[in-house]
């Protein structure tokens, strides 16, 4: 018998099913049932998980370049923030909403993404040349999501790092220009 039709005839033997896999076959598989302490039905969260703080103050390198400080609104899962920076040159002030959206939450280590939205001003003038047209000050709205890993160190200090991409618009005066976001995280919720 050639190896190829002795291989046929091996595949097609599996695949006949036995009166045991028949048995396996009728078993329905049970569903995962969501229980309350796994804070999968409730905003509370198991007592073994330590809750972060109320505030979070980072760094970020890159565009822009900031220092950064957030504050939970209420007992909700948004936070405000506000903060200074650098986008290029341009020496700015910022203020925002962001929302927690937890990816994964362990004893220890907690994995979250946090969508929102900034304004920023700065009061930079242009005089207009062949790029652009003058303008007295730049306003720029950006849609971001923060990809960050929160380390717990004791029970109200927790250490962070993360990632920041986005983009938006920035307006000066009758100018419109892109808004790449792109930067490195690096702070303390207490």
């Amino acid at each position: 018998m050639p190896r190829w039709m002795a291989a046929v005839v091996g595949c097609w033997i599996a695949a006949v099913p036995t009166s045991a896999q028949d048995r396996f076959a009728e078993t329905p598989v049970p569903a995962r049932t969501a229980y309350v302490a796994d804070g999968l039905l409730e905003n509370d969260k198991p007592h073994e998980i330590i809750d972060l703080g109320d505030w979070r103050t980072d760094i970020v390198f890159g565009i822009p370049t900031a220092i950064r400080a957030q504050h939970r609104i209420g007992t909700s899962n948004a936070w405000g923030e506000g903060g200074v920076a650098l986008y290029g040159l341009l020496p700015s002030i910022f203020a925002g909403v962001r929302f927690d959206g937890r990816i994964y939450e362990g004893q220890w280590n907690t994995w979250f993404s946090q969508p929102g939205f900034d304004f920023y001003f700065s009061p930079v003038r242009g005089s207009g040349n062949f790029f652009h047209k003058r303008f007295r000050n730049v306003v720029a709205v950006t849609f971001e999501n923060d990809l960050s890993w929160s380390r717990a160190w004791s029970e109200r200090f927790h250490g962070h790092l993360g990632l920041k991409a986005g983009f938006g618009v920035a307006f000066a005066g009758s100018n419109v220009w892109p808004v790449p976001v792109l930067g490195l995280t690096c702070g303390f919720e207490y």
